[in-house]
This record gives C-alpha cells, structure tokens and sequence, in this order.
C-alpha cells in the first residue's frame, strides 16, 4: 500500500503553484516522461518528445527550458537551476526552439538532440521542461481573485555513459522502526499499531542505480519469522542522493525482541546488508528503544578472490578494508560457506552453516578504523593434503554497534587441485511456459553438474514457424523460420556453484497468433560447448 502512495509520489508531470488559489490548470500529455538511454562517449543522438493539448478551446503558449534533477528522500525528483548538480547534462542538450504553441486539441513534437563529449563516464541526469507562461492561465495578475500558476510538464533524461567502468557504490545510512502513529501520511491507511521499517540508503558513486530491498523478521535465536519487500519512489536513487526504502507491516508481531535484516540489490557483486535489533510490547513496537541510529559506512577490497591451490599448500591474501564514514568504525570478521539462492543471491548468514573452514585464518579478530582510513587484513589458508575440488568461503566483516549493524565481505573461490581436474558441466530445462495478456511467461532453470563454479550468460529467443505446404498442382511452398523476439542476459554477477541450480524468468512481449511456435534457450558457461534447450508450442485459438 505504502510503495503505490510513493509511486503515485513520484509523477513526474509537476504544478508549481506560485499564489494559492482554486483553478482549472489547463491539460497536457507529454510522452515519454523518462527516457534512459545508454551512449559512448562522442556520441550524438536525437529522440522525439510529444505534447498534446487535450484542452479543445484554448491554445497553449509554451516555454521550453532545460533543468538539472535533485532527487528527494521519497524518490521523487525535483528541478534545480541548469549546470547547478555535478551530475548535469544541460551542456549536452540542444532544442531548436525555446517556444512552442499547441492550437487546442493538437499535438506537437520537439526534437531534442544530445551530443556526449569525449572523456566522460558515470552517469548524467537531467529534464526538458515545457512551462506554460502565466498569463495564459487566466486573468491578469492582480486582479481581485486572481492567481498566478505556474504550470510544468517535464521529460526526464537519465543517460548512462558505457566504456568505462561505472563506479557504483551505495551505502545504507540509517536503519530505524518506528509505529505507524508516527507517520500522519500513513495513519489513515493502517492505523497507529503497524510497523514501519526504513532504510536510507546513499549512492556515493557516479551513476545512478537501480535498488530492490527485502527486509527479513528473524527472532533472537535465528529463526526467520517472516519477509517483506523494502521500497522507495521508482527505486532509481541518482549520484549524490539519499533515499527512504520503507516497508509497512500492518499485522502486530507478538511481544519479544527481534532482528530485522535489510538486504538490498543494486546490480553489484554484493548487496547492502544492515540489521537492527528491535522491540515488541503489547503487539506495539516499542519506540522508544528503537530510534533511527547512523550506520557504519565501509567497503572491503577485492570483492572476490578466485584461486587454485595445492593439497596441503599455505597461501596468504591481503583484505583491504576501507572506512568510507565519518566516524571511526570497529568490525568483527567471519569465515562462512559462501551459498547463493536459486537467483543468485547470497543467502543471510543466519541460514548458513558456521562450521567446514578451520584452514582458513584472519590474522585479527577485532579490526578498528578511523575515518577516511584503511587497513589491510592477512587471510591465510591451507587446504587439507587430501582436500579436492571447488571450495567456497565467505569472508563477512560486520561492525559492532549497539542496537545496529552493517555487513559487507569478500567471496572466496578456491579450486584444490589441478586445473586439468576441472569439471566443467551444465544443463538447462524449460520449467514452465504461461501465455498471459499480450505476453509469455518462461522460466528456465540451469544446473551446474561439474566440480567447478560457473559464471552464465544467457540468450532466449522466440520463432513462429511455418511448416511446408503442398498446394493443389503440385506446388510446394518449402517452409521457413521466423525469428520474432530475442532477449539476452549479460554473465551473472555471481557464479552458480557446483550442484546448485540458477532461475532464469523472462517476460517477453508479444501477440501470439494461432500457430507453431519454437522456444530455444543457449547458455554460455565456459564449457566446451553451451548448454541448448527448445521447446515446441502449438498456440490454438477458439472461436
């Protein structure tokens, strides 16, 4: 319910009221509304904007401007000045005209071309704005009763600049849970008794992400009690933004203490991770011991290290971690089976295993940072003289707060062994095909059957087929293959490992008529050759 309030939040069509009185503004559609493009640098493209006046008497006078984008704590983006934001693309921006007039009941389209500058990365945010001048809103200003609007259509423009690695880097701020009395905005909905999680969550990087949060119930001694999707605005946050991820639970926990999980993807090797431990009175949170409390802010460098080893062979790594907060942080490492979920996601460490890895050692237990400082930890490990095969390790440093914490860590790959020794081996199956309104539902699901942990791509496509036909006469029309959609995955972020499985779920666009249809998946995993499935569909129409 809350994530539809901030969505409807986040229109992107904006009325500035200047003075505030009771109007009938005038009516305009503007399409598209957003527009992402990804580009290189150097290069100039165009795309067209259309503005309709919906009003069939009055004529629209417009200004078109060019602005810079601020995203606020809902998700939802405001203007500011032009070339005020690091982050700005008006330079890049030309329109032919700065005027524009709708007659009643017309469309009119604005071209808008962007040239991308060489030596530049990251991401670049910005709008098209059409502002109806104010003396086509009514009387003249002053007037008795009069007012003056200021009415605004925008087109966003969010660019990403490809060939240079992104720098994508987020981090939770705050973590709190607090009543539903708390919120006026929510009462009316849920009442004074439910429970509101939010996580803030910064992006320190160069381009905007894309976030999806969950937030897992655990009790005290682990046991999971429930999950909830964590939600903001669009779920785009841009460079230099802090937005609100909230997730509202309407049916009371009973009385105790609790451990609240925030796990949230933002297309990287690792989520952010943050917990917070909180109370339960009366079917009531408590408050009062659950204010909003700062987070930890730090990154551990690699990401991942992936290695072959001897039986019985020392090897040591060295473990950057960086302190990217304004205090000074205390971190306690962990050494975990590193395990994915079907999607690829690494699991809590609530629901892993603490036990398999006594040859892997951290040269310190209790690792204190100052701020803007960095410190480096020796990992050190010696696979046992009869160890063989692929082994998976999860280094995870979580800070030590009262009441709250934050997690990050390193994936460890280790092959014991030869790389001769390496089996490489998947398969792919075609779990489930749905025909839904105007599209298909497909789900897929890949194998790793080898020793060796696997790193996928994956290409779908869609062919109607039309099979020979043998007219009156003799005449054969040989039959043919017609490719009609394609959709492609790039290398997943995290492996599959050996014996676990990878869901792939795809929607893909299209009208089916009544027909053979023939569904071919290919997964490339580094074997010797991919992994092929195809599936034949026979779509029979009723009359």
């Amino acid at each position: 319910m809350f994530k539809a309030l901030l969505r409807a939040l986040a229109i992107l069509f904006i009325i500035s009221v200047t003075v505030s009185a009771q109007a009938d503004g005038p009516s305009i559609r503007l399409d598209p509304m957003v527009v992402q493009r990804s580009v290189i640098p150097g290069e100039t493209f165009s795309y067209t904007l259309y503005i309709e006046n919906d009003d069939r008497f009055n004529s629209l006078n417009l200004e078109i401007s060019v602005a810079d984008l601020n995203e606020d704590i809902n998700g939802i983006y405001t203007l500011k000045p032009s070339k005020s934001t690091p982050y700005s693309l008006a330079d890049w921006i030309s329109i032919e005209q700065n005027q524009l007039s709708v007659p009643p009941g017309a469309l009119r389209e604005v071209t808008v071309k962007v040239s991308v500058p060489r030596g530049v990365s990251g991401g670049r945010y910005g709008a098209v704005v059409f502002s109806i001048k104010p003396n086509d809103t009514g009387d003249e200003l002053g007037s008795l009763g009069s007012s003056l609007f200021t009415f605004q259509a925008v087109s966003v423009l969010e660019l990403t600049i490809t060939g240079a690695a992104p720098k994508m880097e987020a981090y939770a701020t705050s973590f709190d849970a607090k009543p539903s009395s708390e919120f006026p905005m929510l009462r009316s909905k849920v009442g004074d008794s439910a429970m509101v999680f939010t996580v803030t969550v910064e992006n320190m990087g160069n381009i905007h992400i894309v976030s999806k949060g969950t937030l897992i119930i655990y009790t005290t001694d682990g046991r999971r009690v429930a999950e909830y999707p964590l939600g903001g605005g669009r779920g785009v946050i841009i460079p230099g933004a802090t937005v609100a991820m909230m997730t509202v639970i309407k049916k009371p926990l009973p009385a105790g203490t609790y451990k609240a999980k925030a796990i949230i993807d933002y297309k990287t090797r690792r989520p952010i991770v943050t917990e917070l431990d909180f109370e339960v009175e009366e079917n009531l949170i408590a408050s009062d011991n659950n204010k909003q409390l700062p987070l930890s802010r730090f990154i551990v460098q690699p990401q991942e290290i992936e290695v072959n080893l001897r039986p019985g062979a020392l090897k040591t790594f060295i473990l950057e971690v960086i302190n990217r907060g304004e205090e000074r942080v205390t971190l306690e490492p962990s050494i975990l089976p590193l395990i994915f979920d079907i999607y690829g996601n690494i699991l809590p460490k609530e629901e892993r295993i603490k036990e398999g890895f006594d040859w892997m050692e951290l040269n310190e237990q209790l690792i204190s940072i100052n701020p803007g400082q960095s410190k480096r930890i020796r990992l050190s490990a010696r696979p046992p003289k009869d160890a063989k095969g692929g082994y998976y390790a999860d280094i995870i440093f979580t800070s030590v707060n009262e009441g709250s914490q934050t997690e990050t860590g390193v994936s460890l790959l280790i092959f014991v062994g030869d790389e001769s020794t390496h089996e490489i081996r998947g398969s792919v199956k075609i779990t489930n095909v749905e025909e839904v309104t105007d599209a298909l539902n497909i789900d897929l699901i890949f194998t790793n059957e080898g020793t060796f942990h696997l790193n996928t791509s994956v290409e779908l496509i869609l062919n109607r087929i039309y099979p020979q036909v043998e007219e009156e006469g003799g005449l054969i029309i040989p039959g043919r293959t017609e490719r009609l959609a394609s959709v492609k995955v790039p290398t997943s972020e995290n492996p599959v490992l050996p014996g676990a499985e990878r869901a792939f779920n795809f929607m893909v666009p299209t009208n089916l008529e009544e027909g053979q249809y023939e569904l071919a998946v290919r997964i490339d995993y580094g074997g010797d050759e991919p992994t092929i499935a195809k599936l034949g569909l026979n779509i029979e129409r009723g009359d």
